[in-house]
């Protein structure tokens, strides 16, 4: 059984193999360096994610913070 619940494993081999099925080529940006014609988008992507990634944190502590209070006010009723 696989228990990798990585970003890698979870969202972006899967969205690689259904890329390359639907036969769009695809490449590994990781070790783009300034200068090229590709740090822009890099760039623009990593923000892009990174303010996801934040939202996301965001509203899962929201969530949080409202099942606790959810499970406390059962305790005490």
């Amino acid at each position: 059984m696989n228990t990798d619940y990585s970003e890698d494993m979870l969202l972006e081999q899967p969205t690689i193999e259904l890329l390359s099925e639907l036969e769009y080529e695809t490449a590994n940006c990781f070790y783009v360096r300034a200068g090229t014609s590709l740090t822009s988008l890099v760039a623009e992507r990593r923000q892009l994610i990174q303010s996801a990634r934040r939202g996301v944190a965001s509203e899962v502590d929201t969530l949080q913070v409202l099942t606790n209070f959810e499970i406390g006010r059962r305790i005490v009723e």
